[in-house]
């Protein structure tokens, strides 16, 4: 679950520089405060080398839902409290919605689904009516028809949906639920091996093709030092906990 498994191997492998992970930010800043027993510590565990990539999901809903924005849809909301139903796959999907519930002052129901796939069947047929979908699939879907995009989540428009306006500036200032991915190395790897790793990706990273490719996964690249992820780490991790406090989320 959320790849805990592979992150508590991680932490146990030699820091030789042969053990690299490929991991989102839900591993290093959501898992330590939504699990009570989480095998693992990314601030004590891992070495940050990168960031790799940062975006935003999409709100998605069924085209059966009378709302064309993301206004629409919190008025909608509010007149037919715990009507709605949307679809959760995982912790930062959790947290996300929460947190979109909370600044908009609605109440929907959630439904869990195993995986995104689940959820898009869902969503399709009508099950649940409203979902952050990752921008890759959402894409495909708005596109054909069959959901209607009413946003992005991420604090600026997402060049893949150029169209569609962001939560902050539809209704809910401020808002915002960004994914991240990033490599990390076992703490305890030598600094060399550290400082050549990231200057080997940062460089592929920022290759043209490369970026271009993100960019049509809705995604942005970034390539940032050892640093300056571990800072993004330590804040977006104070910031989860406040959250799950906020929402009175209870760790499993």
């Amino acid at each position: 679950m959320g790849g805990i498994l592979g992150f508590e191997l991680g932490a146990k492998a030699a820091p030789d520089g042969y053990t690299i992970l490929l991991c989102p930010n839900s591993a290093l800043t959501i898992n330590p405060h939504v699990y009570l027993k989480l095998p693992y510590d990314p601030q004590r565990d891992y070495q940050p080398i990168t960031q790799l990539t940062v975006g935003g999901n999409v709100v998605v809903v069924h085209p059966s839902v009378a709302a064309k924005s993301v206004t629409e849809f919190i008025t909608l909301a509010k007149a037919k409290p715990g009507a709605i139903n949307y679809a959760t796959t995982g912790t930062g999907n959790v947290l996300g919605i929460a947190n979109f519930k909370l600044m908009a002052g609605i109440d929907m129901v959630a439904i869990p689904y195993k995986g995104t796939g689940q959820a898009v069947i869902a969503l399709v047929g009508g099950e649940v009516q409203f979902f952050f979908m990752n921008p890759l699939v959402a894409i495909t879907q708005v596109n054909s028809g069959k959901l209607r995009g009413l946003a992005v989540t991420s604090l600026t428009r997402n060049p893949a949906l150029p169209d569609l306006p962001t939560v902050s500036e539809s209704g809910v200032p401020g808002f915002q639920n960004i994914t991240w991915h990033s490599i990390v190395v076992p703490i305890g790897t030598p600094k060399a091996i550290v400082k050549r790793l990231n200057s080997e990706l940062v460089k592929i990273v920022n290759l043209p093709d490369v970026k271009e490719r993100f960019q049509g996964q809705g995604l942005s690249a970034v390539g940032s030092t050892p640093e300056q992820m571990s800072a993004l780490i330590k804040e977006e991790s104070m910031q989860v906990a406040k959250l799950v406090k906020q929402i009175g989320y209870q760790p499993q």
